[in-house]
């Protein structure tokens, strides 16, 4: 009984031994794992356009300048047309006043009715600039939906997805033409080495892609609140973005050791 105890305990040191060599291998060994190509790879910046974004008052500050100065040059044209009808009274009034005392009479009642005339077609001018003016002010646009606004965002997300597995493809493309370069060398293919090397990497991609996904999804969050809305309708983009990064970890690996 004694023996079956020792050879057990035995059995365990060495299993325990094993599983401390091997994470040590992985996890605490460190590899020359410079490497020109994958740091090229890791390093490069994502390339991802942000829609423009949309407020709830849309285009209407621009078309509203537009009308004022458009009322502006209507006035301007009005009062033009007053001071021309001015004048010509005046020149009126002292032509007939020359005369003499006997078209005193006549010359008051044509100046009042040239007066009355500018003043009608003064008010019938302010009336019709009015009118003119409220038919040219558009509406403001509505409000755009919380899913036409997350909509805008989408292709930003599918250009990182796309981006981010294009680089884990060459990384497995680099690693798989490194491996079969050290075998036709004839050197000893160090498989903890590798499994160092592309890791590290993987994890440098991943922090980056992480840094993107962010920016990308606090833009979509920020206009959702600004036009009212919570963040609902981006926490989709963000499930998808966790499920597929699981499969991004594992994928660098799985991908390396289907081709060697």
């Amino acid at each position: 009984m004694k023996k079956w105890k020792i050879i057990l305990a035995a059995f365990s040191l060495l299993l325990i031994a094993g599983a401390g060599y091997v994470y040590y291998l992985l996890e605490v060994k460190t590899y020359e794992v410079k490497d020109e190509k994958v740091e090229e790879v890791v390093s490069e910046d994502y390339d991802i356009a942000l829609p423009e974004e949309e407020s709830s008052d849309g285009a209407a500050p621009a078309q509203e300048t537009a009308d004022e100065t458009g009322e502006e040059k209507d006035t301007t044209a009005a009062s033009e047309e007053s001071d021309g009808q001015n004048r010509d009274s005046s020149n009126t009034t002292t032509e007939t006043t020359s005369t003499g005392s006997n078209n005193k009479e006549s010359t008051t009642k044509v100046d009042k009715s040239s007066l009355t005339v500018s003043t009608d077609k003064k008010a019938a001018k302010t009336a019709s600039s009015e009118k003119t003016d409220t038919k040219q002010k558009p509406k403001a646009p509505a409000k755009p939906a919380a899913k036409e606004i997350a909509a805008k965002y989408e292709p930003s997300f599918v250009q990182l997805e796309a981006q981010a597995n294009s680089k884990i493809d060459a990384l497995v493309s680099h690693a798989y033409s490194e491996y079969k370069t050290k075998q036709q060398d004839g050197e000893n293919v160090d498989y903890f080495y590798f499994y160092s090397k592309y890791s590290t990497a993987g994890k440098i991609l991943e922090r980056k892609t992480d840094s993107t996904f962010n920016y990308v999804y606090n833009a979509l969050v920020n206009e959702l609140i600004n036009n009212g809305y919570d963040s609902t309708e981006a926490q989709k983009f963000k499930t998808a973005y966790e499920a597929a990064k699981k499969e991004r970890r594992s994928a660098i690996l799985n991908k390396a050791k289907a081709n060697m």
